[in-house]
């Protein structure tokens, strides 16, 4: 059984405001803080012999497992999209849900999610060996955050799609480098590409919710 984090669990961490300012490295610490005290309770709950779907090859791995930096997570919604007004615009809403990556050996092997609802953040889930084994890719190209920049796992929920956006500033998301993940480049129909201009992805997505809405079952054409 793989842990995966739900729609609904996740939309209701919504802020419900676009961006609302750089999170402070006193609260990113808190969150970090809460994936290591947890991550043994939570590699415990992974099932005997189903380590491989959580990316390990065996509990002996376990004690060399780390958690690494965290991902706060983002999204843009059909309603910011309609009333986005140009590049500079922030259609950009940030979640109280972060993802940490959990290490070994260095490498992202697994997801641990983090909810911070309210404040207080705590490990509600693990899984995402798959997305793991991409942002691990990504890192490894040297594709991370500079100095003075953030990343966000930039998920469109009703596409089924993630994206990573590196930003110095992430009120202004058309300033950023956004990098499609493979079910991006899949459910947006971007084909190989290895970026997209933010303007491009508002028009790709703004073409993709009005065809859902025309097509309230999700038959596309």
């Amino acid at each position: 059984m793989i842990i995966l984090l739900s729609l609904g669990t996740i939309l209701l961490a919504v802020s419900g405001l676009a961006y609302d300012g750089p999170v402070s490295a006193s609260f990113r610490q808190s969150v970090a803080q809460a994936a290591d005290q947890a991550l043994e309770e939570w590699l415990a709950k992974i099932p005997n012999g189903q380590e491989a779907g959580y990316g390990f090859s065996g509990r002996a791995e376990f004690k060399r497992a780390a958690a690494g930096a965290p991902i706060r997570m983002a999204t843009i919604s059909p309603g910011s999209v309609a009333a986005d007004s140009g590049p500079d615009s922030a259609p950009l809403e940030l979640l109280d849900v972060w993802r940490v990556p959990v290490l070994i050996d260095g490498r992202y092997v697994a997801l641990l999610t983090v909810d911070c609802a309210g404040g207080s953040c705590k490990v509600v889930e693990i899984g995402a060996a798959r997305l793991a084994r991409e942002l691990d890719d990504f890192m490894r190209q040297g594709i991370v955050a500079g100095p003075g920049e953030q990343a966000f796992l930039l998920r469109i929920f009703q596409l089924h799609s993630d994206l990573l956006l590196v930003s110095a500033n992430p009120g202004k998301p058309g300033a950023g480098r956004i990098y499609p993940l493979q079910s991006a480049r899949m459910f947006l129909r971007l084909g190989t590409r290895a970026t997209i201009d933010w303007r491009r992805l508002i028009e790709i997505l703004d073409s993709q919710f009005k065809a859902m809405a025309e097509h309230p079952r999700g038959v596309r054409p």
